[in-house]
């Protein structure tokens, strides 16, 4: 996907350069003025978990999510606009993990300690995190003629979660040993030990509050009707930090039980996010 926006701009931009190398005509003195616009996104996002010992590796597939926001700016020179407004994005991935293996010492019903042993398999996660964004942009615009030119926009989206869902699932067995009898005990009720159990699990990731993410897009731009403008660009966009809520945790436990599972999430020491793809827009001169 990377490779094929990639080719994309390269394929806009450089007929546009030789445009441009043939001169401009561009009057600052009729370039300051308030516009509104729409903007469509096509993306492929990742949210990459970089899983404790326990859970590593973890392998993450990119998964597409579409993205939308509504803006409104000033542009106040010749090449240069601010514009800010409101936005809806999600950021969607796939986890998976080949195998699990833990142990830990406890005590079963009847007060007796024993060690319980949690092998895992073919362990799958979905995890979707959904935005709404307030962005913060700064836009440089360069025409090559009347109608048509370059843009590049960069800035800073405030993303405040508002919906973030995981769905997992894994073929898990539950066994114990108790050292003080030298026995290990498989495929029973007692304890919940069980083999081969398909375990699923669907509830609500930790997210921070607010995500700080970096903004960038570039393209070419052209003049539709006189007022309207209509862009189209590659996009990429960054979360600046961690933006787990989850606190540090050791010896991590993805199952203990066949009735629950947690998420790659809560045992991973820093989740990032990203997303890249194509950004289509339309633009409003007030």
């Amino acid at each position: 996907m990377m490779k094929k926006i990639t080719s994309l701009l390269i394929f806009l931009i450089i007929p546009a350069s030789a445009i441009f190398s043939q001169g401009t005509n561009f009057n600052p003195e009729k370039n300051k003025y308030f516009f509104v616009g729409g903007n469509v996104l096509l993306l492929n996002t990742r949210i990459v978990n970089n899983g404790s010992e326990s859970i590593t590796p973890l392998n993450v597939s990119a998964a597409k999510s579409p993205g939308s926001s509504f803006e409104a700016g000033y542009q106040f020179s010749k090449w240069f606009s601010l514009s800010s407004g409101v936005g809806y994005s999600s950021l969607m991935t796939n986890l998976s993990l080949e195998t699990y293996s833990y142990s830990y010492d406890t005590v079963d019903s009847e007060k007796q300690t024993y060690n319980r042993i949690i092998d895992g398999t073919t362990m799958e996660e979905t995890q979707r995190i959904s935005f709404l964004n307030i962005p913060l942009l700064i836009n440089f615009q360069v025409s090559v003629k009347s109608k048509f030119g370059l843009y590049l926009q960069s800035g800073m989206n405030f993303s405040i979660p508002v919906k973030t869902t995981y769905l997992s699932s894994g073929i898990f067995s539950y066994s114990g040993f108790y050292p003080a009898y030298n026995v290990l005990i498989t495929d029973i009720p007692y304890e919940d030990i069980k083999s081969n159990v398909k375990v699923e699990k669907e509830g609500n990731l930790k997210v921070k509050n607010i995500c700080p993410e970096l903004i960038t897009s570039a393209g070419l731009w052209f003049v539709i009707r006189n007022k309207l403008h209509f862009s189209l660009g590659c996009n990429y966009n960054r979360m600046l930090t961690d933006i787990s809520d989850y606190p540090a945790v050791s010896n991590f436990r993805l199952s203990t039980r066949t009735d629950h599972i947690r998420s790659f999430m809560e045992g991973s020491e820093k989740i990032s996010a990203s997303s890249v793809g194509i950004k289509i827009s339309v633009r409003y001169i007030l």
